[in-house]
């Protein structure tokens, strides 16, 4: 049996703040004047675990298939924020939009599919 799932997950873009300082980037550290970039995608079709309770492709149960990964990488700010991060003009290191400013220095990602 097959079922959707969608995740809905609302984000808004919140203050500038420019990026002197390294930062870290789950284990890796951010270089100034690099962002660290934290996407979070998820959605896609339901499949129910096996038998031994282990959902396709590594991914998690919990009632249904919840197909979410999150990935960091650092990127460079875009010379068009001028030195200082923040939305709309980060959102180009976002894949698939959803551009929100987690921390000084951390753009966040969301990424929706049907």
């Amino acid at each position: 049996m097959v079922r959707l799932c969608f995740l809905l997950i609302l984000v808004g873009c919140s203050n500038t703040g420019s990026q002197s300082q390294p930062v870290d980037c789950n284990g890796q550290t951010c270089k100034s004047g690099e962002a660290c970039v934290v996407t979070n995608a998820g959605g896609g079709p339901c499949i129910m675990p096996d038998d031994a309770g282990v959902c396709p492709n590594g991914s998690h149960s919990t009632g249904c298939c919840d197909n979410t990964t999150t990935t960091y990488a650092c990127a460079a700010i875009p010379s068009s924020c001028g030195g200082s991060l923040s939305c709309p003009c980060g959102s180009s290191l976002c894949q698939c939009g959803g551009c929100n400013l987690a921390d000084a220095g951390v753009l966040s990602c969301t990424c929706l599919y049907p």
